[in-house]
Parts: C-alpha cells; sequence; structure tokens
C-alpha cells in the first residue's frame, strides 16, 4: 500500500498558512509557463525530473491547495496516477503530506504574485551592493589582469562574467551560504540541492524573473559554460544535435558529440589569439552564435591556476557583501515569517532564492551604468580546464 494513504498513522500539526493566500484554478496554471530552477553541484541532482509527466504544474497546484479531485480532472488522471505522482514527489523529499488529504511542497514555488514581492525586496537592497562593487572595481579590475583573457579579449567578453558570476553568483554562493546561512544545503533523498519552480510571464527569451544563472556542461578536461537570463536562446549547450549539424554546416551524418568535443578543442587551442585561422564552417557556426563579434572571439577560456584566482578575487566581497546582508537579515527574517513559505520550506531556501533576484537585480544596476557590458548575444559562454 502506498504511504501516503496511511494518512491516519500520520502525524497531525495545525494547516494555518500552509497555503498560498490566494486562489487559482488548475486549468488556469496548466496554461502557464513554469521553470524548474535548481541549485546544486556535482551528482546532487532531484532523481526525478519534474518536466515530465506534469509534475511541476502538480506542485503549483499543492501551492494553491487545490482540491485534489479538480487535480485529478484538470490533469485526466484517475486516483491511482495521482498516488503514483504525490507518492514519487513525497519520496523525493519535494512534497509534505500533512494529514488527511493534505500536501504542501517543501521547496519553493514562486507564482509572479510571490516573485513581485521578493524581486521589490531585492530591488530596496540592489543600490547598497551595486554601490560596495564600485567601491572595489579597481582592486577588482587590477587582479582580473593576471588572468589572460581578460588582458587580451575586449569588455564585452567578460565584465557580465567577472562583476555577476564570480563576484556574486558561481563564486560566491556558498561563501554566503557559509558565512551568512551557516548552514548546509538540504538534503533530499541523500542529495543536497535546492529546488524551485518560477513562473515565467516575461517573453520567450528571458528568464523567469530575469534571473541570472549558469548552465555548465561537462567534456574530457574541462567545463563548457553559459552565463545570462537569456539561455533560452540557441548557444552551444542548448543545440539540438540537428541544429549543432546545420549551424557548422557539418551535413546530416557528422557526429555532433564528438564534433562539440572537437570545437571545443579548437577554442581551446585558439584562445585568444585571432579566428580567422579557423575552418570556415566553425568560424561561421559561431558567427551565428554570435560568438564571434567584429573578428574577435567572445569566449574566455580559464586555466585551473586561473579558476583560483577567480576565487580569490571574489573573496574581496564576501565580507563586506555578507556585512550588508546582515543589516537586512531582520527584514528578510519578517517577510519569510510572512510568507506562505513559512511553513513549507526553510529560512535558508526562501533566502537563498530571494539571493538570486538580489545579484540579479544588481547585475542589471551595473548594465545601466556602463560597468557591465553584455556581450552581443547577452550570454557569456566560458571554457574553464577541470
Amino acid at each position: 500500500m502506498s504511504k501516503i494513504l496511511l494518512w491516519a498513522l500520520l502525524p497531525t500539526i495545525s494547516i494555518m498558512n500552509l497555503a498560498c493566500t490566494s486562489t487559482r484554478e488548475p486549468d488556469d496554471i496548466l496554461q502557464s509557463k513554469f521553470e524548474v530552477k535548481i541549485i546544486s553541484s556535482g551528482e546532487n541532482m532531484p532523481a526525478v525530473n519534474l518536466n515530465k509527466n506534469n509534475l511541476k504544474e502538480l506542485l503549483v497546484m499543492l501551492y494553491y491547495q487545490n482540491d485534489l479531485d479538480d487535480i485529478k480532472r484538470a490533469l485526466e488522471w484517475d486516483e491511482r496516477k495521482l498516488i503514483k505522482a504525490l507518492s514519487l514527489l513525497v519520496d523525493e523529499g519535494l512534497v509534505q503530506h500533512i494529514r488527511d488529504k493534505i500536501f504542501i511542497p517543501s521547496c519553493m514555488v514562486i507564482p509572479e504574485e510571490e516573485g513581485k514581492k521578493l524581486d521589490q525586496l531585492a530591488i530596496d537592497m540592489a543600490p547598497a551592493v551595486a554601490r560596495l562593487i564600485k567601491r572595489y572595481q579597481e582592486s577588482i579590475r587590477v587582479a582580473a589582469l593576471n588572468i589572460r583573457a581578460f588582458k587580451e579579449l575586449p569588455a564585452e567578453s567578460y565584465t557580465l562574467f567577472l562583476f555577476s558570476n564570480v563576484l556574486l553568483d558561481n563564486w560566491q554562493i556558498r561563501k554566503v551560504e557559509e558565512k551568512f546561512l551557516k548552514a548546509r544545503r538540504p538534503v533530499r533523498k541523500n542529495k543536497s540541492y535546492y529546488l524551485s519552480i518560477q513562473e515565467n510571464t516575461t517573453n520567450a527569451q528571458m528568464e523567469s524573473f530575469g534571473i541570472y544563472g549558469n548552465q555548465i556542461r561537462s567534456f574530457p578536461g574541462y567545463f563548457l559554460g553559459i552565463y545570462g537570463n537569456q539561455r533560452h536562446l540557441p548557444n552551444l549547450i542548448n543545440l539540438s544535435d540537428s541544429l549543432f549539424l546545420v549551424y557548422f554546416d557539418r551535413g546530416e551524418n557528422g557526429n555532433p558529440g564528438i564534433l562539440k568535443e572537437e570545437l571545443l578543442q579548437m577554442i581551446i587551442n585558439l584562445h585568444s589569439k585571432t579566428p580567422s585561422t579557423l575552418p570556415a564552417d566553425i568560424y561561421n557556426g559561431l558567427e551565428k552564435l554570435r560568438l564571434i563579434s567584429d573578428g574577435c572571439l567572445m569566449i574566455p577560456v580559464f586555466s585551473l591556476e586561473e579558476r583560483n584566482i577567480l576565487d580569490s578575487i571574489s573573496l574581496q566581497l564576501t565580507d563586506p557583501l555578507i556585512k550588508i546582508l546582515e543589516s537586512y537579515r531582520q527584514g528578510l527574517e519578517n517577510a519569510y515569517q510572512n510568507s506562505p513559505y513559512f511553513n513549507q520550506t526553510g529560512f535558508e531556501e526562501y533566502f537563498i532564492w530571494w539571493y538570486h533576484f538580489l545579484y540579479s537585480r544588481v547585475t542589471d544596476v551595473l548594465i545601466r551604468d556602463g560597468m557591465i557590458i553584455l556581450p552581443p548575444g547577452n550570454t557569456q559562454t566560458y571554457i574553464m580546464e577541470r
């Protein structure tokens, strides 16, 4: 018997404030666009694919506390299929079974109305963090000159990466978790990760709430990364095999996997040399992806030693950033306690997703003020030695 049927054996808790105070019909949820976002490292990923079988939509419906019969009707499921899906999510640690037919997400579901609240909190704080970065920019630029790519490539090929990804996101977020949250990532089915379901009401190009993030793929000896908030656009990671062959004019019989590795190695070997030495089909494909601009290859390559330099650059900002965050702690805790997430997930998960709103709004300020010059395709492609 499924463990979620043993309702009478489960402890009961108050269901006050478990659900969002607003309502939303399942049919409306199905007509809306939601994206799954994960913060993890290595193999710490959910075992279940939430983008399949309406699982992310089910999480949204549980967030709104839709009646289970209404959920079955909207998804065209019978009782057995609903029980199977709920059991899967409970087992994964993404849903709590409270009592009887009460289920709530234990991750963050961020619909438009809650996203606006998180965004406003971030907008209020963003100027202070932007001023901090401007105060440190000279020492950051000096340290960055120890990295070959930053010396030889144009600013639009790396400032988004340096002032957003390094200072605030990928190189900084672990330090924020350790020094501000002082907590490890939540463990779900023996995997440690944060997860949210975010509504996207923007255009097809922009990611939900304009949040910047990384997409990384492993290759032998190297990582290929994409950073930005428009990663839905064609790039070296998300190109399908068939489109890859079209972009790089390799015919229908080429092996995309091998060709991608060969392309990556060409870029690494080329580094900051003139891309005019590339084969014409490779040059044209990179140009179509806006990775060559005015004859310059816009892909920085970082050695292991240079990755350590990036880490030391991020450290310049860590302590003063933590000081600013601490000055806002009480306000953030109050906002969390008055949110629908208070009895659904911990403050740590609430904070870490709010932090993504924060550094994204800081990035927008730095773009507006000219410190960050966006690459031609509005996303930053980069390569790191493993």
